[in-house]
Parts: C-alpha cells; sequence; structure tokens
C-alpha cells in the first residue's frame, strides 16, 4: 500500500491519495478520499465557537442564525474525536451553558444552582459521547441517529425537571416552531439536531457524494420546518376562534420586599399596591373581561383576602395567585378564579415544584381549567410554564386560552427571566392557545397561539397590559397524541441502538494531563467570565427605584444601597414573656396575609393577659388552632412550619425551619430572627407546635371573610 499524503493551506485540511489492494479471487480498487482533521492548533477554537453561538442564540439576544449553527462545531468534534474526549468537550461545554442560563436560581439556592450544572453537565457529556459514535463512520443516518439521541437526552433533563432546550434559541423566530403543534418542542429539537448534525457532516465529508447526501438532509430538515409554517395546516387554530378582551397586570415587588414581607408596614404597603392596581383596572376603556394577577407566593394570604371587593369593583373575572391552605394544614401555592360578583369559584394548585426548593408546599392535584368563567383559563404557575405536560393536560380538559402567574423578580440581575418568558411562546405554539403571562418583576406578555408577542412589559415596569385574545377550541396533533410520539421516540430510540451497535468504537485518544488542566481552567474561566457579563448587561435592564423617605415604600431596585436596609419589627416586640405568644400569634397572622400587631392583640385579649385565649383570638380572624404534641422532641427531625412553640424559659417564639442542623426562629422579645443549634433549641423547647388552619375550604368555596385589625 502506498500513500501520499499532501498538506494544503494552513488550516489543517488534508488530501491523501490511497490506494488499496484486495485480493479475492483477482480485484483491484483505488480510492480518493478527502478527509477533514484538526491540527492541535485549531482544534480548542471549535469549543468556544459553540458556546459563543450559543449565548447569541438565547434570550435576550435571540440571533436566531446563531441558534441554527450553535451545534455545529460540537458535531465536528464528535466526528474528529474519540468518545472519551467528545464526552470531556460535551460536559465542558454543559458546564459553561448550565452555569450561564441557570445563574438567577444562584440567589434561590446556591446548592440547587451546583447540582444543575453538574446534571446539564452529565447530559452533554453522555450526548457528545454518543454522537461520537453515531457520527465516526459518517452513515447517511448518523444525523438522524444523532437527533434521536438528543430528544432521549431532553427527556432526561424534563425528568430531572430541568428546563433547557435547543428550541430556546429560536424562539425570536416564530415561524421556525410551527411544528410544535405537530409533535412538541421535542419535534422542533429533533429536526435543529437532525439540521445541524448533517451540516456538520456536510462539512467533514469524504467525499462530494457524503456531501451531497448529508447536505440533503439538512435541507430536508429545513423544508418541513419552514414548509409547514407556510402551510394552511398552521392557521387551521383560526377557524372559529372566538375572541376576549383581557388583562395583564404585572407587579414590581423587589426580592428584598419578598424576604422581609412580615416586617411592620410591609403588608400594608402590599394592600396599597393592589388598590392602586385596582383603580388603574378601573379605568380601562374597554374594560377587561377577564384579568390576570402575577404569582405572589411571599406575601401569606394577603391577596386571597381583599380579591372579592377588589373584583366585584371592576365588573371583571380575575384569576389571582397567591398561596393557600388546604384541609390538612399545608402550604400551597395556588391561583383563584373569581367571578365578576366576587365569589370564589374554583382553586388551581400547583402541580409541578421546583426540586428541593419548594418542599414545604403540598403537591397539588391534577389540573382542571376554570370552567366557570369567560374562556374556560387553564392557570400555570411559573415552573409549571416551564414543560409541556401541565399545558397539555390543561387544554385536554378544555382551557381556550392559558394563563400564567408567575414571578422571577428573585432572578436578577440575570437572563433567566427572559428565557422563562420564552418558553412561554413554545407552549403557545404547541397547543394553540394564547398566552396571558403575568410576572411580578416581568417580563410580563401577550402571546398569540403562533407564539407573537402581541404586546410586553419589561422588567420592574409596572402596568397593566389589555387586548383582544383568541378563543380557540381547535386541539392539535401534540394534545391529541403527545403520549402515542413518546412510544414513537422509543421506538426510534431503536435506529440509534443499531447505529452505536454498528459503528465500531473509535481508536481511544487519551488526552494528556496538561490538556486536561488547560480546558478545564479555560472552562471555569469562561463560565465566570459570563456569569459577569451577565450580571453587568442585566442590571442595565433593572430599574433602580430606591425607598421614598417620606412614604412606605414597596418597589426597591437592584442598588447596593439596599444592602444595609434594615427592617422593623417594633410593632411585633413585647417586654414580658406572657406576651410574647400574642406577639408571636400577630406573626403568624401576617404569614397568612393579616395585618396584626401584637399590641392590637393584647388589646382584643382583654387585661389581664390570657383573658382570652389564643383559640378566640384566631377565630376573630377566620382560623382555627392546630395543636401537635411531640412527646420525644429530639426525634422530631421534621415539623411543620411555621407554627408557634412555647419554650421552657416562658417565652413563645415563632418556628420558621427545623432541620439536622439548626432551627431559626422569631423572638417576640428580642424582636427580632435568631438561628441557634438544633441540639440548643430541642433542649429548651416543651414539645408542643401550635398551627393556624382555614376554618373554611377555599377550593371551590367562598372563603371565610377574614376581619382586620382596626
Amino acid at each position: 500500500m502506498k500513500n501520499f499524503l499532501s498538506r494544503i493551506g494552513d488550516k489543517g485540511v488534508f488530501l491523501r491519495l490511497s490506494s488499496s489492494l484486495h485480493v479475492s479471487g483477482v480485484r483491484k480498487a483505488s480510492k480518493l478520499q478527502l478527509s477533514f482533521r484538526r491540527k492541535k492548533k485549531g482544534e480548542v477554537f471549535h469549543l468556544p465557537i459553540s458556546i459563543t453561538l450559543t449565548v447569541l442564540a438565547l434570550p435576550p439576544f435571540g440571533v436566531t442564525a446563531a441558534g441554527l449553527a450553535c451545534w455545529i462545531p460540537l458535531f465536528v468534534i464528535a466526528h474528529s474525536d474519540s468518545g472519551g474526549r467528545a464526552a470531556f468537550y460535551g460536559a465542558c461545554y454543559g458546564f459553561v451553558i448550565a452555569a450561564y442560563v441557570f445563574l438567577g436560581a444562584f440567589v434561590y439556592s446556591a446548592v440547587v444552582y451546583g447540582l444543575t450544572i453538574i446534571a446539564l453537565s452529565a447530559v452533554f457529556g453522555v450526548f457528545l459521547y454518543l454522537a461520537s459514535r453515531l457520527l465516526a463512520g459518517r452513515k447517511p443516518l448518523g444525523p438522524l441517529q444523532t437527533a434521536i439521541a438528543w430528544v432521549l437526552m431532553e427527556t432526561v433533563c424534563e425528568s430531572l425537571r430541568l428546563p433547557f432546550t435547543p428550541v430556546l434559541a429560536l424562539t425570536q423566530t416564530p415561524a421556525l416552531l410551527q411544528t410544535a403543534e405537530l409533535g412538541g418542542q421535542y419535534l422542533v429539537s429533533f429536526l435543529l439536531v437532525a439540521f445541524q448534525a448533517s451540516a456538520a457532516m456536510m462539512i467533514v465529508g469524504a467525499s462530494i457524494r457524503e456531501r451531497l447526501v448529508h447536505g440533503s438532509s439538512a435541507l430536508l430538515a429545513v423544508a418541513i420546518t419552514v414548509g409547514y409554517a407556510a402551510s394552511s395546516a398552521a392557521d387551521a387554530w383560526r377557524t372559529g376562534a372566538g375572541s376576549l378582551r383581557a388583562a395583564v397586570v404585572q407587579t414590581d415587588v423587589h426580592p428584598a420586599f419578598t424576604e422581609n414581607w412580615k416586617a411592620d408596614g410591609q403588608l400594608q404597603n402590599l394592600a396599597r399596591m393592589r388598590a392602586e392596581s385596582y383603580a388603574e383596572l378601573r379605568r380601562l376603556e374597554p374594560g377587561p373581561e377577564l384579568v390576570v394577577w402575577p404569582e405572589v407566593w411571599f406575601a401569606g394570604l394577603e391577596m386571597r383576602r381583599g380579591m372579592h371587593a377588589g373584583s366585584a369593583g371592576t365588573g371583571a373575572a380575575m384569576l389571582i395567585g397567591a398561596p393557600d391552605i388546604d384541609e390538612f394544614g399545608r402550604r400551597i401555592n395556588a391561583v383563584f378564579s373569581v367571578a365578576a360578583n366576587g365569589k370564589v369559584l374554583h382553586r388551581h394548585e400547583k402541580k409541578m415544584l421546583l426540586p428541593l426548593l419548594e418542599d414545604e408546599y403540598a403537591q397539588g392535584s391534577a389540573p382542571e381549567p376554570h370552567g366557570q368563567i369567560a374562556g374556560m383559563p387553564g392557570s400555570l404557575i411559573c415552573f409549571e410554564s416551564a414543560f409541556s405536560s401541565v399545558a397539555r393536560e390543561l387544554t385536554l380538559a378544555g382551557a381556550r386560552l392559558l394563563a400564567i402567574s408567575t414571578s422571577d423578580a428573585y432572578a436578577g440581575p440575570s437572563f433567566l427571566a427572559f428565557m422563562h418568558h420564552d418558553l412561554a411562546r413554545i407552549r403557545a405554539v404547541e397547543n394553540r392557545r394564547a398566552i396571558l403571562r403575568a410576572a411580578n418583576g416581568g417580563p410580563s406578555s401577550i402571546i398569540d397561539p403562533s407564539g407573537e408577542v402581541q404586546d410586553r412589559l419589561d422588567l420592574f415596569e409596572r402596568g397593566i397590559l389589555a387586548l383582544d385574545v383568541p378563543l380557540v377550541e381547535h386541539l392539535t396533533v401534540h394534545v391529541r397524541f403527545a403520549d402515542w410520539w413518546r412510544l414513537a421516540w422509543i421506538a426510534m430510540l431503536g435506529i440509534t441502538a443499531w447505529g452505536l451497535w454498528k459503528n465500531p468504537r473509535a481508536q481511544p485518544r487519551a488526552p494528556t494531563a496538561g490538556s486536561l488542566l488547560g480546558t478545564g481552567v479555560a472552562v471555569l474561566l469562561a463560565a465566570v467570565g459570563l456569569s459577569v457579563f451577565q450580571v453587568r448587561y442585566a442590571a442595565s435592564q433593572y430599574r433602580v427605584a430606591r425607598p421614598d423617605a417620606d412614604s412606605a415604600a414597596y418597589t426597591l431596585g437592584f442598588s447596593e444601597e439596599l444592602s444595609g436596609v434594615e427592617w422593623s419589627y417594633d410593632q411585633l416586640t413585647v417586654p414580658e414573656r406572657d406576651q410574647s405568644q400574642y406577639a408571636a400569634l400577630a406573626y403568624l397572622l401576617r404569614e397568612h396575609g393579616v395585618p396584626a400587631s401584637g399590641e392590637a392583640l393584647l388589646g382584643l385579649a382583654g387585661a389581664p393577659p390570657g383573658d382570652t385565649g389564643l383559640e378566640e383570638l384566631a377565630a376573630e380572624f377566620g382560623f382555627a388552632i392546630s395543636v401537635e404534641e411531640y412527646a420525644e422532641p429530639a426525634l422530631a427531625s421534621s415539623l411543620p412550619t411555621p407554627a408557634l412553640v412555647e419554650l421552657r424559659s416562658g417565652e413563645t417564639v415563632v418556628l420558621q425551619e427545623l432541620d439536622h442542623d439548626q432551627a431559626a426562629f422569631f423572638s417576640p422579645l428580642r424582636g427580632e430572627h435568631i438561628a441557634i443549634k438544633r441540639e440548643a433549641f430541642v433542649e429548651t423547647w416543651r414539645g408542643a407546635t401550635l398551627r393556624l388552619v382555614v376554618k373554611t375550604a377555599t377550593k371551590d368555596k367562598h372563603p371565610a371573610p377574614l376581619r382586620p385589625l382596626q
């Protein structure tokens, strides 16, 4: 065998002229191959190019051309490297992108942020390993098998509650999303990955024939996407659609408030904000028939307490996000539907909870639309809009439009709020339903069934959107046959498995310790650099508002001056131990949205303190008392919180959290929050807890009125 190797240019492309002699009888063949090989100097650029294109493609930049090309360099790596090196580069890509995309979650929990980075790194590491096996042979089915492998990875992401999909890179061009009504976001992902893998194989093709085959595959994916968007089938939802005048309310409550809303005056500030929004709704011409409010999980039951009068005053039905308590005393995150006359009709309970972050909330029951108000809207609460399942269940149950109540204010300054918003555009196309998205902190928007944003409010821009939205009864192929699609994807995994079996393992090319260390350091610096860039850039998008010294302010901005703000609990501070139970009860009432104070409860209790028991005082505000005894406090690893507990010193405190390491509670004698070691707390605790339970279950019923303190 003779080999003639000729280097062309300086770009690492080689022309290899090979002649081979194979004897089986008498048989000769000669072959001309053009192979794409990377020089060591050039191979390091593929990963940063892919990362850069991904950042440009994702919100808020939304460069669609970058989204169409962002994974092509990754597939070139997968084709040219061994499985181990491809997996390493895939994990590096996943690490940087996860650190960038989910930076806003760091404010919520550093642990969850770290676990998310690890999980997405593993997903991309496995995916690029599979891609290296499937693309190594440059077979015509390689890109198709790679796209099926990614759909498998995306289902893994959904099972891990990781809301990541490459479809986010296309949301600024809704025409590229239209096939989602056929097979959901998985079909759009499949077509996108198949296009990019085919394009990569066209680049590295060893012959004109291979390039033509893979180029044709890429063009086929484009033709399916663009052709369907241009066809009349994409507009079938418009037939027979009615309309409804709807409004979306955006509040601008800052995270600093959400962490300290039980401080003196904060509930009153929240009530003032709500009253101003009601007044603005009454001034709208023409008036809306339906109003959607954002999620306010941080505000106890304050929003629920005033929903009757507010709805009746505007003459519109409302979807009001507010926490609640079920009949077992467990917290739930909910959206209430309220008729125009102020009657509470239905409660949607959040079903899809944030992993590790909402463990204190009970999981909601099967979602149902609010069937007693116009349009039969289906409610999605925050994280539920990141995935397809809840929206599909609501559409199947008869929802003619979808409403999202969320609060992304905690995620700033970062781009997470923008990405969360654009996931709603995918839900709109999948279900062919208009989306009314109300977000505390923004962005809020009204999205039509084709994924186009009709109107929008930016971050921390308080206001109201009002438009006529279509009411659609048409059921998409995705909604009807999503379960069959799952079976189809499982069946198609056989094609991928066949490709893995047929393609031989690439010869391992172990990376040196130096290259591993160098790449690892570069990846870490890239993640840190992109995070700093994101914070700096996003901070300019957040409106900075400082507290008003002359009046109680409920809107705060992301400014360093706020770090020293101290919150007052003077109205919950008492001088004597026997008065602490009343201040603690007042704190617990604030947890449920009642702007109580220790002094006011002492006045209701009469003199001497103790004349009126806590049960009678709680009943004044529509609550009952639930007492739980623990004979051996040391064995109680966790407790329902918040709850009142009596210490051996005679003081009653509000227990906020008890875990394996520490206890966090509010002390009425000190007027501040305290954290001590768990062992120390257990030694001083008498072994009983007292909790408030709503007297009347609120699901599909009119809640018991809560009388405010004068």
